[in-house]
């Protein structure tokens, strides 16, 4: 909630937020270890629904909200196949996550595939 008001706080009337945000989907509790949290003590995950009732509740307008999990799914099985054709690549995100990178992947993608967790992308406007 904090988030939301404070980008509503910065923005001039008129203004234009978009976020990329990973929610909670329907499919059950996510898997761990993901990217954001090692076993989900630190995880805060919302619903769609929370998450749109948060940012108008912060006073903004929601213009469109797109469901990213196909798109999302797609990417995740390229970068699989293409990281067991050529490896790793030598910089990336697994460098950030730590030796269980793979482990984080793997459960991110399954998360996402069992609808445990829900990629969206989300436009909001401040009123004038």
């Amino acid at each position: 909630r904090r988030f939301h008001a404070e980008a509503f706080r910065v923005l001039r009337a008129g203004g234009h937020f978009a976020l990329s945000e990973v929610t909670l989907g329907k499919g059950g509790l996510p898997f761990y270890p993901t990217p954001w949290s090692e076993d989900g003590t630190t995880s805060h995950l919302r619903t769609e629904e929370e998450t749109l009732a948060g940012l108008q509740g912060a006073g903004f307008h929601v213009l469109s909200v797109l469901d990213r999990s196909e798109a999302t799914i797609v990417f995740l099985r390229r970068m699989r196949e293409r990281i067991a054709r050529e490896g790793p690549p030598r910089i990336g995100t697994h460098i950030l996550m730590g030796p269980d990178a793979r482990e984080k992947a793997r459960n991110s993608a399954r998360n996402v595939e069992e609808g445990r967790i829900k990629p969206i992308e989300v436009l909001c406007r401040k009123p004038d």
